[in-house]
């Protein structure tokens, strides 16, 4: 019930904040170009998911700890620019994203599920 910790990687001032569920994925993104211009979030272990990201936020509890940049202003970030998920594309990923809605209503599916579909639907046929 203590301090909890994120991983992040980006600008203290992103056009977009980018909550990512999976390590391996987060590291993917900062590895890339948008890292310049997004602001990645991951949680990792201790207690603290994605799931329960904002409720911990919004009480105080989460220090943001860059992998890449300067520490963000999390709680202003969530609050002021466009917030994004990227998780997988299953139930857990999909029960992930409503349980962040109710915190962060502003919240959209990251432009990646839309890739992922294309992907799972070209696998069918």
């Amino acid at each position: 019930t203590g301090e909890m910790f994120v991983i992040t990687a980006g600008p203290v001032d992103p056009e977009a904040v980018l909550l990512i569920e999976n390590l391996r994925s987060f590291m993917a993104f900062a590895d890339s170009q948008h890292v310049n211009t997004v602001l990645g979030i991951v949680s990792y272990g201790y207690g603290l998911t994605m799931q329960n990201f904002a409720t911990n936020l919004y009480a105080g509890k989460v220090t943001a700890c860059p992998s890449r940049g300067e520490r963000p202003d999390l709680k202003k970030l969530i609050e002021t620019k466009p917030v994004l998920l990227w998780g997988d594309l299953d139930q857990e990923g999909l029960r992930i994203f409503e349980s962040l809605r109710r915190d962060i209503p502003n919240l959209s599916l990251s432009a990646a599920y839309a890739e992922m579909e294309k992907l799972a639907s070209s696998h069918r046929h």
